[in-house]
């Protein structure tokens, strides 16, 4: 009677162990889901923060007396290489959240994700950086304070 009850017992701890088991997985691949979908949030909005920092500052930049044709086109072209390289990095992210266009591990797609998103990361610092170089630069070619005012509040800096 002992033998059977502790035959059991076992059986019990068993199928608790693997019916629990078996949701905490679930419960791990969620949470593995979540991360990855509002990483892939975060990445839609940085793009967006870097489309409108691209808008805004060319808008003003291409209307700046400050800036002669040659220097306006270099710009365009260091702002199309960020718009490019941003465009990249949501093909790969794109490539990655469709399941049935590659077939790979949720960690290599968080992988492929986290790469990306740090790449755009660095697009949108870089984008920053480069508008306000090209502020400052304005700035400092304005001619008397009256002008460097005018600038500062068309650049919105005061």
């Amino acid at each position: 009677l002992s033998q059977l009850k502790l035959s059991e017992i076992s059986d019990w701890s068993q199928k608790q162990k693997d019916l629990f088991g078996s949701y905490y997985q679930e419960l791990w691949d969620i949470k593995t889901a979540i991360t990855y979908y509002s990483r892939i949030t975060e990445l839609t909005q940085k793009q967006v923060a870097l489309v409108n920092a691209y808008n805004q500052a060319w808008n003003l930049i291409k209307n700046d007396k400050h800036f002669t044709a040659d220097e306006l086109t270099y710009m365009g072209k260091v702002y199309s290489g960020i718009l490019q390289a941003s465009v990249n990095d949501l093909d790969q992210i794109m490539a990655v959240i469709h399941a049935n266009k590659t077939q790979m591990p949720d960690a290599k797609r968080m992988e492929i994700v986290n790469k990306a998103a740090d790449h755009m990361d660095n697009n949108y610092n870089d984008l920053q950086q480069f508008n306000n170089q090209n502020k400052l630069l304005s700035l400092q070619r304005a001619s008397d304070k009256n002008e460097v005012l005018t600038l500062k509040r068309y650049y919105g800096s005061q």
